[in-house]
């Protein structure tokens, strides 16, 4: 998927930390606000994703459901993470640490880490209260996989707040 500002296109190509990228561009740090965390079968998740990571059919997965959010609160990002529940146990602990982002938690072993984007393009973007829903639009996403030792171990996906990305 094509994007016209150069600003998204790093965003969408950017391989280290989203959490790092987008508080260098809010000027804010941000925190994660987990929304939902669940253990729950293979199957229930998307064919695609499973295929992407690779589960057996019995293969139990933990998917979280999760806000990037700046310091007044508001969504900067809505993100879905989806692993395999036999992850590697920095994964495992990264998981298991709902206070801070998955990317930072990780971040002292990134080179032990890849990210392959999978696909990207734009979808709604819908605000929490109806008073905010003046602001709903299209939103560019990212879906991506991330591979330690060659092996599939995580599959993220991003959807980024269109005040702060712009999506044309």
């Amino acid at each position: 998927m094509e994007f016209a500002d150069p600003v998204t296109r790093r965003l969408v190509e950017h391989t280290g930390s989203t959490t790092e990228f987008l508080e260098q561009r809010t000027g804010h740090p941000l925190a994660v606000r987990v929304l939902r965390q669940d253990r729950c079968p293979a199957p229930s998740v998307c064919r695609s994703v499973a295929d992407i990571l690779r589960l057996d059919r019995d293969a139990q997965v933990v998917v979280r459901h999760s806000e990037l959010a700046a310091p007044d609160g508001a969504p900067v990002s809505r993100n879905i993470v989806v692993a395999g529940a036999a992850a590697d146990p920095r994964l495992a602990a990264a998981l298991a640490d709902l206070s801070r982002p998955l990317g930072r938690t990780l971040a002292p072993y990134a080179a032990d880490y890849e990210r392959e984007l999978v696909a990207s393009g734009r979808s709604p973007w819908h605000r929490g209260t109806e008073a905010q829903r003046a602001g709903t639009g299209r939103a560019v996403w990212r879906g991506y996989v991330i591979r330690s030792g060659g092996a599939p171990v995580l599959y993220v996906e991003e959807r980024f707040d269109p005040r702060l990305v712009d999506a044309s």
